[in-house]
C-alpha cells in the first residue's frame, strides 16, 4: 500500500506560492491564479506555468531558504516520516524551490522538474502530473491512498484506490469532493483515518448513514438538517456521541451542507462520500462509513433519536445486536423475536416490536448491499435484541412524533427556553431577566471582586445581560461572557479586555484556561444530566491553582421541581433547585472540591421557604 500525499494545503500549512509572492511584493496576481486554480476555474497546468513565469526570475536558492520556513503539519509529518517507505509526496511545485523543504521529509518527493537559463530565470522541463504516480504504482500490483485538496488533485484521486479530500488548510477543491471517498477537516481524524487504512483497528466506530434525500417526507432536505426544539437533527446526534472519538458520517444529498452544519460543532469527524445516494441505501452507505473503521460497528441512521438515557447502552456494546423498540413510526420494518429475545426475522407488515435503526456489526461481517441496511442484516439473523426507547422519521407524521419524543426527554428545557426566547425579543432593561425579583446584583459583584486581579482572567457562563461583569471590566486583563441570547448580551458593555461569545452552555465549548469561572443564576434551569457536563466541562476551562463559583436557588431539604404555570411570570417556567447536597455532589464528581458555601443574601431576598440562594466557591480537586 502507498500513501501519497499533495504538498501544498495538505502536508503544508499554507500555499507555498504566495508565501514566496509575498515576500518579493508580487502577491496579487499569484493569490489570484492560487485561488482560481484551488477551486478549479483554470487547469493546473496553464495557471502553474503562468505562475513559474511571475516567480522564475527569482533566485533559486532564496526562495529555497523561504519555502524551507514554511510549516509542516506536525502529525502528518510524523506518519510520513515513520512510514517513509510506503508515503510519497507528490507536488506540482518546482523541484529547486522546494529543496530545502524536501529535506525535512523523509520519503520520496516528486515535483516539477526545471532549469535556471543563462538569465537566472526557471524555465519549466516537466511538469507533475499526479494521476501518472498513481497509475505507476498500481501498476506495481499497489493499492494507492492520495491525500489532496485541489482540482490538480482531482484525477489522481478519481482513479486512486481510496481518496481523502484534505480540508485542514481550506475547503478542498468541489471537484476533489466530487470523486472522495472520504473528506477529512481535523488533524487528529486525519492520523486516525490513515492509521486505520494502514492496518484494521481495535475498538468501535460509529457510523451515521446521512446521504439520503428523505423524500418520503417532503421537505426538501436531507434529514439530518431538518430541525428539532430550533435545532437541526445532526446537532442532538453530535451531543449524544460527544464522546465517541471514531465518529464517521456518510453524505451524500446536500453534502457540502451538512458538512458545513457539523464542522460547526465538531471537526474530528471522518466524512464518508455515497456518491451514488439516489440509486442506494442505507446497506451503501454503512458498507461505505464501516470500510477501514474500527472492529466494532455501530451503525445510525441520520433520522435516528435514541432517548439519552438508552445511548450508551448502544455505544458500548462488546457483542452484535439490534436494537428494537415499541411500534411508533408509521411506515416501520418490524422484528420478531423469539424466546431468547433475538431478532429472528425483518417484516414489513408485523412483528413484536419496530426495527429503530441502530445494530451493532462486527467489521468483518459487512458486505455490500445496495438495499436497505435489514437487507444486510438478514443473513446475520439470529441476533441480541437490545429494547431501546427510539424514534425514526420517514413521514411528516412521524417528524411530528419525534418533536414530542425530544420533548420528553426534557420538557424542563423547553420551557424555560421558550420563555427566555420570548423574554429576549421583547427585553427593554436588563434588569428583566431577574423575573421580577429584585436586582440585588451588587452581592455577586463584591464576592467576585474577593477573587479579582488585574493579572486574572474570568469565564462567566450564562452573562445574561451583564448585572455581573459589566461592573468587572477593571477588575481582570480579560473577560469572556457566554450567552446563549444575543439580545442580552446587547447589554454587556464592551471593551477591549470582554469578549461576548452567543452560544448554549449544553454546546459551549473553548480550549483556553482560566483562573476564575462564575456560573450564577442559571444551573437551575439544566437538568441534572446537563448539569453534570457542565460542571465537567467548566473543570476543563478552570487552570490548576483556578477558582469555581456557583450561585443559584437550591433546594432546602430536598429538590425542588418548579414544572408548570407560573402566575407571578404569567406563562410556563420550569427550573430545577436541587438540594444543596445534591448540588454539592454533582460538583466534587466533575472533579472539585468545595471551599466553601456562602449564604450570599440576606433573608429577604429567599422569598420561597423550600428554596434558598447558595454560593458555593469550588477549587479543582488536586489543588485543594
Amino acid at each position: 500500500m502507498k500513501f501519497i500525499f499533495d504538498l501544498d494545503g495538505t502536508l503544508s500549512c499554507c500555499e507555498t506560492l504566495p508565501i514566496i509572492a509575498k515576500s518579493f511584493n508580487v502577491t496579487t496576481q499569484i493569490e489570484e491564479l492560487t485561488a482560481q486554480t484551488i477551486n478549479g476555474q483554470i487547469p493546473f497546468m496553464e495557471s502553474f506555468i503562468k505562475r513559474v513565469d511571475i516567480l522564475g526570475h527569482l533566485d533559486v536558492a532564496q526562495v529555497a531558504r523561504i519555502v524551507a520556513d514554511i510549516p509542516l503539519n506536525q502529525s502528518l509529518l510524523d506518519f510520513i516520516n515513520s512510514n517513509r517507505d510506503d508515503c510519497i509526496i507528490a507536488t506540482g511545485n518546482y523541484n529547486g524551490w522546494i529543496a530545502e523543504l524536501a529535506k525535512k521529509i523523509e520519503c520520496v518527493i516528486r515535483s516539477s522538474e526545471g532549469e535556471v537559463d543563462a538569465n537566472g530565470k526557471v524555465r519549466l522541463t516537466k511538469i507533475l502530473k499526479k494521476e501518472d504516480i498513481v497509475k505507476e504504482y498500481q501498476a506495481q500490483g499497489e493499492q494507492v491512498v492520495f491525500i489532496g485538496d485541489g482540482n490538480n488533485d482531482a484525477e489522481a484521486m478519481r482513479i486512486a484506490d481510496v481518496s481523502i479530500a484534505c480540508g485542514l488548510i481550506h475547503q478542498p477543491a468541489n471537484t476533489v469532493m466530487q470523486v472522495a471517498d472520504y473528506a477529512v477537516y481535523d488533524s487528529v481524524a486525519m492520523l486516525r483515518l490513515l492509521q486505520q487504512i494502514k492496518s484494521p483497528q481495535n475498538g468501535r466506530s460509529v457510523v451515521i448513514s446521512a446521504a439520503g434525500v428523505g423524500s418520503r417526507l417532503g421537505l426538501g432536505q436531507t434529514k439530518s438538517l431538518i430541525k428539532l426544539q430550533g435545532v437541526p437533527l445532526i446537532h442532538l446526534q453530535l451531543e449524544q456521541f460527544r464522546h465517541v472519538s471514531d465518529l464517521r458520517i456518510v453524505v451524500g444529498f446536500q453534502a457540502s451542507s451538512l458538512i458545513d452544519e457539523v464542522c460547526s460543532i465538531r471537526k474530528d469527524i471522518i466524512f464518508v462520500f455515497n456518491h451514488d445516494y439516489f440509486h442506494s441505501k442505507t446497506g451503501a452507505s454503512l458498507y461505505l462509513g464501516g470500510k477501514h473503521a474500527n472492529e466494532m460497528i455501530i451503525a445510525w441512521d441520520g433520522d435516528l433519536l435514541v432517548h439519552p438515557d438508552d445511548i450508551a447502552q448502544c455505544i458500548e456494546a462488546e457483542q452484535e445486536f439490534i436494537g428494537v423498540s415499541q411500534k411508533v413510526s408509521e411506515d416501520a420494518v418490524f422484528v420478531k423475536l423469539n424466546e431468547q429475545e433475538q431478532v429472528v426475522s425483518f417484516s414489513r407488515d408485523d412483528g413484536d416490536y419496530e426495527w429503530s435503526g441502530p445494530a451493532a456489526i462486527r467489521r468483518e461481517n459487512i458486505r455490500f448491499t445496495s438495499g436497505h441496511l435489514y437487507n444486510l442484516l438478514e443473513p446475520l439473523l439470529p441476533m441480541s435484541a437490545k429494547i431501546i426507547r427510539a424514534q425514526d422519521i420517514d413521514t411528516y407524521e412521524d417528524y411530528k412524533k419525534a418533536v414530542d419524543f425530544v420533548d420528553s426527554w426534557s420538557s424542563g428545557n423547553h420551557k424555560i427556553n421558550s420563555y427566555y426566547e420570548k423574554l429576549a425579543s421583547k427585553i427593554k432593561s436588563p434588569i428583566e431577566t431577574r423575573n421580577k425579583a429584585p436586582d440585588f446584583s451588587i452581592f455577586d459583584i463584591e464576592l467576585v471582586k474577593h477573587f479579582s486581579d488585574k493579572s486574572k482572567t474570568l469565564l462567566d457562563l450564562g452573562a445574561g445581560t451583564g448585572l455581573l461583569v459589566n461592573h468587572l471590566t477593571e477588575d481582570f486583563s480579560k473577560i469572556v461572557a457566554v450567552e446563549k441570547y444575543s439580545n442580552f448580551s446587547d447589554f454587556i458593555k464592551r471593551t477591549d479586555n470582554l469578549k461576548v461569545i452567543n452560544e448554549d452552555l449544553n454546546i459551549f465549548d473553548v480550549a483556553e484556561k482560566f483562573d476564575l469561572v462564575t456560573i450564577f443564576g442559571v444551573m437551575n434551569f439544566f437538568n441534572r444530566t446537563e448539569a453534570e457536563r457542565i460542571y465537567q466541562k467548566a473543570r476543563s476551562w478552570i487552570r490548576p491553582a483556578g477558582t469555581l463559583i456557583v450561585k443559584h436557588q437550591m433546594g432546602c431539604t430536598e429538590d425542588v421541581i418548579v414544572d408548570g404555570y407560573s402566575k407571578e411570570l404569567g406563562t410556563d417556567y420550569y427550573s430545577e433547585y436541587r438540594w444543596l447536597q445534591h448540588e454539592i455532589d454533582l460538583i466534587r464528581q466533575a472533579g472539585f472540591s468545595i471551599k466553601e458555601v456562602v449564604d450570599i443574601y440576606p433573608k429577604e431576598y429567599n422569598r420561597w421557604d423550600n428554596t434558598h440562594f447558595y454560593a458555593l466557591v469550588c477549587i479543582p480537586e488536586e489543588s485543594s
